[in-house]
C-alpha cells in the first residue's frame, strides 16, 4: 500500500461538540442506599428464582482466566487448556444486561444500566459481590487505571434522563466507590480507553481527554471521521488506533491537543486490540493489521467468525474473541497471517448448516433467548432467532440444558402439537420431532410464506402472515401439514388466536409495518372458520394503537396495545358485535399478554413483567413488578421467561394475596 501523508491538525481535528462538567462534581461517598452488598441480589428481588445464559457483551482476560458479562451476570472461564475452556465460576447480579467488564487486582468491574458493580474474583470459583453504585447514566464501557474506573455512559434511557459522557470513579476502597469527576458531551458514548493522563472517549468522534486531574477532566482534542461514527479505540504509547465506518486509522498523540492522523486502512470494526506492531480488529471476523509503519497500515491476516469483541494475550500467542455474542473462541495468533482455532466455548464457527439433521450442540450456557414452550415434560427455548435448546426440568427451579438444534433465522413463534415443535420463521414452518428431547430431529418444512404467527386448534392450524393473509392448514399428520383454506388480507398480520369456530387476527397497516410510530392504527379482525376451507369475516375492531399480543379467557379477549399503550379487554360472547368492557392505560408500549391460568394474566410493560388477577369489568388490576421479560411458560407457580439479552429466567409468582 502506498504511504499515507500525515494530516495536519486542521485536517484531522474538527471543533469538538459542546463539552461541560457535571454540576455535582464534589467528591462524595456513594449513599448507603446506593450500595447493595448482598451476595446475589437477583435471588432476593423481582421474584427471580434462577437465571441462565444471556448475551455476552463484555470480555476481559487475566490469564488463565477469561471473564464474560453473560446477560445479567459474570461468567468466569479457566482457559489454562486453550483447547478446552471451561466455566469455573458464575454470579448473577442484576435484572439487566451488563455492557462491559474490566479486571484488575483481583476485582472485576462491570457496567450497565444499573451503574457500576465491583466483584471480588480472587476465588474464581466463588465470585463475590463487593459493591454496587448507581451512576447518573447507563454504563456502556469501562477501563481501569490504578485506583480509578473510567466509565463511558449514556443518559438517554435513564429515568429521569441523564447525561452522556465520561464518569471517573475512585475505587481505592472497593466497598465504597466515590464519583470524583465527569465530563459531559452532546452525543451518545460507546467506548473508552485510558493510558497515563489521557483518556479516549468515543462519542460520535473521539474526545482526547486530559485526566491528570480526575476531578476536572477536560477535552483537549477531538477527531470526527468524514463518514459515520467512531466505533472503537485503543491507545498504546504515543499512538491511538481508531475505528470508524470502513476506516481504521492510526494517530500520533504526542500532542493530545492536536492528534495527527498518520495512515488508514478501509476496515469496519467494532473492537480493537493492539500488541507490538500488530492491531487486531473485530471486523466481521478478526482482521490483523501490520502497523509497524503507522503511515501505511496493512492487512496481513484474517480469521472468520461473527466477532463482536476481542482481547489479546500476547505472551501466550492467543486471542480471545466473543463470537456471535453467545460464545468464545480461543485463537492461536503465533502466525498472524494464518490464525487458527485453538479452542472454543459454546460456539464452533463454520459448523454445519441448520438443515443438517445430525447437528447437535454441546450442553452449555445459551445466549439471547427469544421464546420458550413446554413439551413432553421438557422446556424448549429459542436462542438468538436461530436455534432450539431443550432443558431438563427434573428440578423445575433449575433447568439444565441437554441439547441444541440449529434452525433458520427470522424466528417468529414456537408452538407444540403432539410430539412436534412447530417453528415459525419468515420462510414458513419447520416441524421438529421432540419425542426425544435429547436428540431433536427436523422432520419436515413447508409453506414458504411470510409467516408471523401460528395457532393450532384440534389439528387445524391458522397461520397469520405479513403479506399473504390468513392461511388454514390441516395438521392431522403434524409432520406434513396440508393447506386447506385462505382468507386474503392486505394488512400486516401480527398474531392469530382461534377459539371454536372463530379466529381472531391482530392486524396493522401494511404500508409500513416496521415503522410503528408513524402507523399506530391497527385492529382486531374476527373471522368465522366454521368452514376452514372458506373463512368469512364476522367483524372488525379498530383500535387506536398497534396490537402487540392478545389472549383469550372465556368470552373475554385481552389486547396488549402499543402507542398510546394499554391493555384493552373486549367481550366477544357475540363475535359479530364485540364490546369493549375495560381499558388498563399504560404510559409505555404494552408488549405481551400471557395467561398463567384461568384467573391470572401476566403483561410485560415497559421492560417490566406485571402479573395481575383477571379483574371484573371496570375494576383496575393490582400490579406487581417481577422482572424484565417476554412471553413465558409456567409449571405450578414457576414462570419460565425468555428474557432476550438476559437469557432464561425462572420467576416464582407470589401468592394472590401478595400481588
Amino acid at each position: 500500500m502506498a504511504s499515507v501523508a500525515v494530516e495536519t491538525a486542521t485536517q484531522a481535528v474538527v471543533p469538538a461538540p459542546t463539552v461541560t462538567l457535571l454540576p455535582t462534581l464534589e467528591p462524595e461517598p456513594v449513599a448507603a442506599t446506593e450500595l447493595q452488598p448482598a451476595l446475589e441480589p437477583l435471588a432476593q428481588v423481582n421474584g427471580v428464582v434462577t437465571q441462565t445464559g444471556g448475551l455476552i457483551k463484555g470480555l476481559a482476560i487475566d490469564p488463565p482466566f477469561v471473564y464474560l458479562t453473560n446477560g445479567p451476570g459474570l461468567s468466569i472461564l479457566d482457559a489454562s487448556d486453550p483447547a478446552h475452556p471451561r466455566q469455573v465460576g458464575q454470579i448473577t447480579l442484576a435484572d439487566t444486561t451488563f455492557e462491559d467488564v474490566a479486571v484488575a487486582g483481583g476485582l472485576a468491574y462491570l457496567v450497565g444500566p444499573s451503574g457500576l458493580w465491583i466483584v471480588d474474583i480472587s476465588d474464581a470459583a466463588v465470585p463475590r459481590l463487593v459493591s454496587h453504585s448507581r451512576l447518573p447514566a447507563n454504563g456502556k464501557a469501562v477501563a481501569i487505571q490504578d485506583t480509578l474506573a473510567y466509565v463511558a455512559a449514556n443518559g438517554i434511557y435513564t429515568n429521569p434522563p441523564g447525561q452522556n459522557g465520561l464518569f471517573i470513579v475512585d475505587v481505592a476502597i472497593p466497598a465504597s466507590p466515590v464519583l470524583v469527576g465527569s465530563l459531559v458531551v452532546d452525543e451518545d458514548t460507546y467506548a473508552v480507553d485510558v493510558q497515563d493522563k489521557l483518556a479516549l472517549l468515543v462519542a460520535g468522534g473521539v474526545h482526547f481527554v486530559d485526566v491528570s486531574d480526575p476531578a476536572a477532566p477536560k477535552s483537549v482534542g477531538f477527531y470526527r471521521p468524514e463518514f459515520g461514527m467512531v466505533q472503537a479505540v485503543a491507545v498504546t504509547g504515543d499512538k491511538a488506533y481508531v475505528n470508524a465506518f470502513n476506516d481504521f486509522s492510526v494517530f500520533d498523540i504526542t500532542d493530545p491537543g492536536a492528534p495527527a492522523r498518520l495512515g488508514s486502512l478501509p476496515v469496519n470494526g467494532s473492537d480493537i486490540a493492539v500488541a507490538d506492531d500488530l492491531a487486531f480488529v473485530a471486523a466481521g471476523g478478526v482482521t490483523v493489521v501490520d502497523v509497524s509503519d503507522p503511515t501505511a497500515p496493512t492487512g496481513i491476516g484474517w480469521y472468520w467468525a461473527p466477532v463482536t469483541s476481542l482481547e489479546l494475550s500476547p505472551a501466550d500467542n492467543l486471542a480471545y474473541i466473543v463470537v456471535g455474542q453467545s460464545g468464545l473462541d480461543v485463537v492461536d495468533i503465533s502466525n498472524p497471517r494464518r490464525q487458527t482455532l485453538a479452542g472454543s466455548w459454546e460456539i464452533v464457527p463454520g459448523g454445519p448448516s441448520w438443515d443438517d439433521p445430525s447437528i447437535t450442540k454441546p450442553a452449555g450456557v445459551p445466549g439471547r433467548i427469544n421464546a420458550v414452550t413446554l413439551a413432553n415434560g421438557h422446556l424448549f427455548a429459542v436462542e438468538a432467532d436461530h436455534g432450539l435448546w431443550a432443558f431438563d426440568l427434573s428440578d423445575p427451579a433449575s433447568p439444565q440444558p441437554i441439547s441444541f438444534k440449529e434452525m433458520p433465522g427470522g424466528f417468529r413463534q414456537l408452538t407444540v402439537l403432539d410430539n412436534f415443535l412447530i417453528y415459525v420463521a419468515k420462510g414458513g414452518l419447520w416441524m421438529v420431532d421432540a419425542s426425544n428431547p435429547a436428540v431433536q430431529r427436523l422432520e419436515s418444512s413447508c409453506c414458504p410464506l411470510s409467516a408471523v404467527w401460528l395457532d393450532v386448534q384440534d389439528h387445524l392450524g391458522y397461520l397469520a402472515t405479513s403479506e399473504n393473509g390468513l392461511h388454514v392448514f390441516d395438521f392431522a399428520d403434524p409432520a406434513h401439514p396440508v393447506e386447506i383454506g385462505v382468507f386474503p388480507s392486505d394488512a400486516y398480520q401480527i398474531e392469530v388466536a382461534a377459539r371454536g369456530s372463530v379466529a381472531y387476527v391482530a392486524e396493522a397497516p401494511k404500508s409500513d409495518p416496521e415503522n410503528r410510530l408513524n402507523h399506530l392504527g391497527g385492529g382486531l379482525r374476527i373471522i368465522d372458520v366454521s368452514d376452514p376451507a372458506k373463512p368469512q369475516e364476522l367483524s372488525f375492531v379498530d383500535t387506536p394503537g398497534w396490537i402487540e399480543d392478545m389472549a383469550i379467557v372465556g368470552d373475554k379477549i385481552y389486547l396488549a396495545e402499543g402507542g398510546p399503550g394499554a391493555v384493552r379487554v373486549f367481550d366477544v360472547s357475540d363475535p359479530a358485535t364485540p364490546v369493549e368492557v375495560q381499558v388498563f392505560d399504560a404510559d409505555v408500549w404494552a408488549m405481551h399478554v400471557i395467561i398463567v391460568d384461568g384467573d391470572q394474566a401476566t403483561v410485560p410493560i415497559g421492560g417490566n413483567l406485571y402479573t395481575f388477577d383477571l379483574p371484573a369489568p371496570g375494576t383496575a388490576p393490582g400490579l406487581s413488578v417481577l422482572g424484565q421479560a417476554g412471553p413465558g411458560a409456567t409449571v405450578g407457580d414457576l414462570v419460565y421467561v425468555p428474557a432476550d439479552d438476559q437469557g432464561l429466567m425462572v420467576l416464582r409468582l407470589p401468592p394472590p394475596s401478595e400481588q
